[in-house]
C-alpha cells in the first residue's frame, strides 16, 4: 500500500472575537460585554496531498499540535478533528472546537514564539510551521486583567473617605450587603507548582507540577497530560459500584495505531507486570483487565501490553479473578470492528525463560462458567483472543503463534483441572459446517479438519503410540483407472489376536525343497505360528517339512520345481502387546452404561452417545454473547464500546 504524507500550507490563522474592547468601551457594548464569552478558537486552513503530490479529498482525521520549539519537546496542546477536505485536498479548520475550553489563553500570555505541526491518521507527523503574529492577539485577553485578576479584585470593600470631604450618613443597613474581610493568606510557593492549602489560610507546594501543558505527580519532567512517578503503584483506580471500572482507557480516533490502555515494563523480576489487574469479587460479571476498541485500522487493540525483557517469568499481560459468576474473565477483550486485522487481546513476549507468555490468563475459581482468558470478535479477518511467541528457544507458551525454531515453542497451550473439563475445546455456536482447520506453514496449507459433523481429515502421516480404537476401517486412494473422478477403497483385516501376517512365493528345487527366510526380527515379535501354503500351475502335494526356526522353515513338494504360494501368521509378544493386550469383550463402566458408540443405529436418543460432549447454555441469555463480551457499563447506562 502507498505511504501519504500531508503537504499543508498556512493560508491564515485568525483569532475570532479576541480584542481588548474592555478599555473604551462603547454604549452599545457595556450593556453585553459581561454575558460575552471570548471564542477562544482559532482558524487554520491547510492542503492534503500524498507523496506524490496528489490531492486526498474525503474526511481525513487530522492531529493539531503546539510546540514551544521548532523541533524535539512535547506538545504544548493538542487536539484531534475529523476534518472534510475538498477535492484539491483544500481544507479549513477551526481549533479548539473540539475541546469544551478551546484553545487555552495561558499559550499565548507570554512573548515566546509557538510553533504548529499537522498529523494525517496513520501518517508521519508534518515539519513545524512557525506561528504567525495574528494568533497572539489571544493575548489581547490578558489585558482585562491585572496579573491575571479582574479589575473588581482591587476594589476596596470600604473606601476611605477622601480628606476633607463631608460626611455622609449612611442607611441603618448600609453593611449588610458588605463582603466579610478577608483573611490574610501567608505561605510560599515554588513556581509551576500547584499550590496546597497547608492549612485554613496557608498556602504551600503540592506534589503537581505543571509545565508545557503537561502535569507531573511527583515528577518536574512529565512526558504526557499526566505522568505519575513513584516506587509503588504508578496509577491506581478503584471502583465500588455495582457498573463501576477502576480504571478506563479509551482511544476515540477510529484510525491509526492507538491504545484504550498501554502498559510496559523493563523489569526481570518474577511476577512483573506491564498491566496487571486483579479482581478480588467472588460473583458478578467482572474483569481484572477490560480493553475495547472499534477501530477497523490494523494493529488496532482494545488491551496491548508489551514486556521487553529477556528473561524472568514476566509478563505483557496478567489477570488474575476469584470470581465463581457466569463469564467473569482474569482477561477479557473485545473488538467490535468487522473488518481489518484487529484484536481483542493482543500480546507480545521476547523471554527465553521457561513459562514466559505474551498473554497469560488465571481463573482461580472452582465453579462457575469461567475462563482466564476470554477474547471475542465480529470481524471475518479478526482474532478474538491473539499471541504472539517471538523466542527462538525455551518452553514459552499461551500464544496463538509460535515463531520460535528451535526449543519447545507452543502455539496454543491448555490446561485444566476439572474431571469433566477440556484444556482445550472449539465448537461452532450457529450449528453449520464450518470446521476446525489446523496450518502448515506461512501459507496455512491445510493438514488437519474437524468438521461439526465430527468427520476429521488428516494430511500427512499419522503416528499412534498408544491403542487405536475404530468402528471401522479401510484404505481409499484414487481409483488406478480413473484417479480423476473416482476413489478405491479396500477394508482392514481385523482379528480377535494382535496378529501379524507374512506372506509370498517360491519355487522348490529339484528335490521338491524350498527354504523360505522370514526377516530376522520374526521370532522375537511372533508366536503361536500358523502356516498356509498353495500350489500354483499344476497338482502336487506340498507340507511344512520343518517347522519354523532360526527366522526360517521348510516346504517340501511331491514333484521337483514345483511354484507355490506360502503364508505365515503370528501373534504379537513384544514388551508393549503383552503389557497391553487387547481385551476381546469386556463390560462398558458404569457411568457408560446404557449408552451407545452410535445410538442412532440401535434407536436410542443423541443423549445417549458417548463421548466428550459440553454442555450447552441452558438459555440463549447463559451463553457468552456479544452483549456479554461488551464489559461494564458507562454512567449513562450504556455499554463502554
Amino acid at each position: 500500500m502507498k505511504s501519504h504524507t500531508c503537504s499543508a500550507v498556512v493560508l491564515s490563522f485568525l483569532a475570532l472575537v479576541l480584542s481588548a474592547s474592555a478599555q473604551n468601551p462603547s454604549p452599545h457594548s457595556v450593556a453585553t460585554s459581561a454575558s460575552v464569552q471570548v471564542p477562544h478558537l482559532i482558524r487554520f486552513s491547510g492542503v492534503a496531498k500524498d507523496e506524490t503530490g496528489k490531492p486526498m479529498p474525503g474526511v481525513l482525521g487530522i492531529t493539531f499540535a503546539f510546540y514551544k520549539d521548532e523541533q524535539a519537546g512535547a506538545p504544548l496542546w493538542i487536539e484531534t478533528q475529523n476534518i472534510q477536505a475538498d477535492a484539491a485536498g483544500h481544507y479549513s479548520a477551526l481549533l479548539g472546537s473540539a475541546t469544551a475550553d478551546g484553545v487555552p489563553l495561558s499559550l499565548f500570555i507570554s512573548t515566546e514564539a509557538h510553533w504548529i505541526s499537522m498529523q494525517i491518521s496513520g501518517q508521519p507527523e508534518s515539519a513545524r510551521v512557525l506561528l504567525l503574529s495574528v494568533p497572539y492577539a489571544l493575548k489581547a485577553a490578558d489585558a482585562e486583567t491585572l496579573g491575571g485578576l479582574p479589575a473588581s479584585a482591587f476594589v476596596q470593600t470600604n473606601p476611605a473617605e477622601a480628606p476633607g470631604s463631608a460626611t455622609t450618613a449612611k442607611p441603618a443597613n448600609a453593611n449588610s450587603n458588605a463582603n466579610p474581610a478577608a483573611a490574610a493568606v501567608t505561605g510560599s510557593g515554588t513556581a509551576d507548582y500547584i499550590p496546597l492549602w497547608t492549612s485554613a489560610s496557608k498556602l504551600g507546594n503540592s506534589i503537581l507540577y505543571q509545565t508545557g501543558g503537561n502535569v507531573g505527580v511527583a515528577t518536574k519532567t512529565p512526558g504526557a497530560k499526566l505522568d505519575t512517578v513513584g516506587t509503588a503503584i504508578g496509577v491506581r483506580g478503584t471502583s465500588s459500584g455495582a457498573t463501576g471500572t477502576g480504571v478506563f482507557g479509551r482511544a476515540t480516533n477510529t484510525k491509526g495505531v492507538n491504545f484504550g490502555v498501554q502498559g510496559q515494563t523493563a523489569s526481570t523480576a518474577a511476577g512483573s507486570a506491564g498491566v496487571s489487574g486483579n479482581d478480588t469479587a467472588t460473583t458478578g460479571q467482572v474483569y481484572g483487565v477490560f480493553g475495547s476498541t472499534n477501530s477497523t485500522t490494523t494493529n488496532a487493540m482494545g488491551v496491548s501490553g508489551y514486556e521487553g525483557a529477556t528473561k524472568g517469568q514476566v509478563y505483557g499481560v496478567n489477570g488474575n479473578t476469584s470470581s465463581t459468576g457466569p463469564f467473569a474473565a482474569a482477561v477479557n477483550g473485545y473488538e467490535g470492528a468487522t473488518t481489518g486485522q484487529v484484536y481483542g487481546v493482543y500480546g507480545s513476549t521476547s523471554s527465553t525463560t521457561n513459562y514466559a507468555a505474551g498473554v497469560s490468563g488465571y481463573e482461580g475459581a472452582a465453579t462457575g462458567q469461567v475462563w482466564g482468558i476470554s477474547g471475542g470478535t465480529d470481524s471475518p479477518d479478526g482474532a478474538g483472543v491473539s499471541g504472539y511467541d517471538s523466542a527462538t528457544s525455551g518452553g514459552t507458551g499461551g500464544s496463538f503463534t509460535a515463531a520460535g525454531t528451535s526449543g519447545t515453542a507452543i502455539g496454543v497451550f491448555g490446561q485444566t483441572s476439572s474431571p469433566g473439563g477440556a484444556g482445550g475445546a472449539f465448537t461452532n455456536l450457529s450449528g453449520g459446517t464450518a470446521p476446525v482447520i489446523v496450518g502448515n506453514g506461512a501459507s496455512y496449507k491445510q493438514i488437519f479438519q474437524v468438521n461439526a459433523a465430527g468427520d476429521g481429515f488428516f494430511a500427512g502421516n499419522l503416528n499412534v503410540t498408544g491403542k487405536l480404537t475404530k468402528g471401522s476401517g479401510s484404505f481409499k486412494i484414487d481409483d488406478p483407472l480413473d484417479p480423476a473422478n473416482k476413489y478405491l477403497s479396500h477394508s482392514f483385516v481385523e482379528s480377535p489376536d494382535m496378529m501379524n501376517v507374512y506372506n509370498g512365493n517360491v519355487t522348490t528345487d529339484k528335490h521338491g525343497l524350498a527354504t523360505v527366510v522370514l526377516p530376522d526380527y520374526f521370532e522375537a515379535l511372533n508366536r503361536d505360528f500358523r502356516y498356509q501354503l498353495t500350489v500354483i500351475g499344476q497338482f502336487a502335494q506340498a507340507f511344512v517339512a520343518k517347522k519354523i526356526a532360526n527366522n526360517r522353515f521348510v516346504i517340501r513338494t511331491s514333484k521337483p520345481n514345483v511354484e507355490l504360494s506360502w503364508q505365515v501368521t503370528g501373534i504379537r509378544q513384544d514388551a508393549y502387546a503383552n503389557a497391553y493386550r487387547i481385551q476381546v469383550e469386556e463390560e462398558k463402566p458404569p457411568q457408560e452404561q446404557g449408552h451407545y458408540l452410535h445410538p442412532e443405529l440401535f434407536g436410542a436418543s443423541e443423549q445417549q452417545a458417548i463421548g466428550v460432549r459440553l454442555t450447552p447454555p441452558s438459555t440463549l441469555s447463559d451463553s457468552p454473547t456479544r452483549a456479554s463480551l461488551v464489559g461494564p457499563l458507562s454512567q449513562a447506562g450504556q455499554p463502554v464500546k
